[in-house]
Parts: structure tokens; sequence; C-alpha cells
């Protein structure tokens, strides 16, 4: 990942505060997915170091929708 730099290609304070913010968020969000997931699914989002890439591989592998749910939904529309 390429972060925002200044022409010399170091990093501000500023800009250094802004990457541990969203290092310090992203770290959080990782370990309360990690929480309320039952360990046999935990493995799934082990290996990512980024909650975009670990809630997308999960999401992908787990929260298909499926035709029972997609009428309850459209039912909750009437």
């Amino acid at each position: 990942m390429s972060w925002p730099t200044t022409a010399s290609n170091i990093a501000t304070a500023t800009e250094l505060a802004a990457i541990a913010a969203w290092d310090k968020k992203n770290d959080k969000v990782l370990g309360t997915i990690q929480l309320y997931l039952a360990s046999n699914l935990k493995h799934t989002v082990a290996e990512s170091y980024i909650v975009l890439n670990a809630w997308t591989k999960f999401k992908s592998k787990y929260l298909k929708p499926e035709a029972v749910g997609a009428f309850v939904a459209f039912q909750k529309l009437f």
C-alpha cells in the first residue's frame, strides 16, 4: 500500500500520525471480528492484516444470499 508522502518521499508528522491512527483502528476492528467469530471460522480471517481483506474473504465464503433469505427480505417489503 502506498501512503501519500511529500515530494521528497518522506512522510510528514501529520501523515505518520494518520497512519498510526489508521493502524490502531484497523487492529481494533480485526480483533473485534475475531472475538465474535466462532472458533472454527477464525482461520478465515487469521491471515489478514487489513480489515477490508478479512471481511471480503469472510463475506464471499459465508455470507452468500440464499433463496429463502431473499424471499424473507421480499416479504418484509409488504
